[in-house]
């Protein structure tokens, strides 16, 4: 399982907060990817089954000084956001840049509502 951190709050919340701890602990973040919702159509939510998705998905890249990025995905609906380090078997970032983000993504906590 990848580790995470849920938070009350939107995606967007939740990624301007993790985003701002991560660059306090000196990694640069690049957003380089955003979804806010898929609205109505014919296919349903992967995550909840509804119609109109209301889902909202960032991807964040965090970079160490120097190395290979980890990424950060943010994913929420209806207020809840979860923050999840990806550690992808082919790809698995370094554990001190892991490290460094469980730190920083626990001290934004304190930023959210």
């Amino acid at each position: 399982m990848n580790p995470h951190f849920e938070y009350q709050g939107t995606v967007r919340q939740a990624t301007l907060a993790a985003q701002r701890a991560l660059e306090q602990a000196g990694l640069q973040v690049l957003r380089s990817f955003e979804l806010l919702g898929h609205g109505p159509g014919d296919r349903l939510c992967p995550h909840h089954g509804t119609r109109q998705c209301a889902c909202q998905y960032t991807v964040l890249l965090v970079y160490p000084a120097s190395g290979p990025p980890a990424a950060v995905t943010s994913h929420s609906n209806g207020g809840h956001a979860r923050l999840e380090i990806v550690l992808d078997p082919n790809t698995i970032p370094d554990s001190v840049l892991v490290n460094q983000i469980l730190g920083a993504l626990g001290s934004a906590t304190g930023d959210l509502p």
